[in-house]
């Protein structure tokens, strides 16, 4: 079987891991071709054969190098729920946006067409964890909730890596005055991750640096920071932003993958 490209962080060098993008699988048409999840976000609609999914994340496993059935992956939510997860579980097993495991040889992963996936391990290699913080995720603070699951596993804050991979930059993501305020009013500090847009009363946000600040605040080990933009590399990355402003609201999403 095929290697494809992807993306790693020097700050997980015995663990295995990829933040992987749209290349290298057997998916068609506007989710061509390593798309990893067969419908839209609400189900609403089947964008992609689903033999097509299962088969693009045969070829992740492969390249990263992992002898398992599949990936755990949940149905993300936008929420601040996190799993723990003791064995196998099937695509969309439960409702979360966040799995931790310490079994060995069992990969988990976070689908992205925009949003920031975040990878989690201890220094010794023995727990990993992965986080979907989109701004509803980030505004509930899923990406300090995984410390604190961490934490309750016997890991200290100060034995924690983390790694942000490739998502929406500041520069690709206009919000409106509602969006700003909403921030607002949960604390002013928020109001350096936005600057004004062009556009009036609108801004651009700064979402993967609410994540980077807030886990370095965290005292962790190192955070490390795949600073790549979804929206504007267009042959790496799906992009649901991209997508809407072509007029379509079909794109693809890629798969980011920790296993211990």
């Amino acid at each position: 079987m095929k290697q494809i490209p992807y993306f790693k962080s020097s700050a997980f060098k015995n663990v295995r891991h990829g933040f992987l993008g749209r290349q290298g699988g057997v998916s068609e048409g506007l989710v061509s071709s390593l798309n990893c999840y067969p419908y839209i976000r609400e189900k609403t609609q089947q964008i992609d054969e689903i033999a097509n999914v299962q088969q693009n994340r045969k070829i992740i496993l492969n390249t990263l190098e992992i002898n398992a059935a599949d990936v755990v992956t949940a149905n993300q939510v936008h929420g601040d729920n996190i799993v723990t997860l003791f064995e196998q579980m099937p695509m969309d097993f439960s409702d979360a946006d966040g799995l931790i495991t310490d079994v060995p040889n069992l990969p988990i992963g976070i689908l992205t067409a925009d949003c920031v996936p975040i990878l989690y391990t201890d220094i010794h290699h023995k727990v990993v964890g992965v986080a979907h913080a989109g701004w509803k995720s980030t505004f509930l603070d899923i990406h300090l909730k995984m410390i604190d699951k961490f934490k309750a596993m016997g890991i200290p804050s100060g034995n924690i890596i983390a790694c942000i991979g490739p998502s929406i930059q500041q520069g690709s993501y206009e919000v409106d005055q509602g969006f700003y305020e909403r921030f607002m009013s949960k604390h002013d500090r928020y109001r350096a991750y936005f600057y004004p847009s062009i556009k009036a009363e609108h801004y651009q946000f700064d979402l993967p640096r609410i994540v980077y600040d807030d886990l370095m605040a965290a005292n962790l080990h190192s955070v490390d920071w795949v600073r790549l933009d979804t929206v504007t590399h267009e042959e790496f990355f799906f992009s649901h932003r991209r997508a809407t402003l072509n007029g379509t609201p079909i794109t693809g999403r890629q798969l980011s993958v920790m296993c211990v």
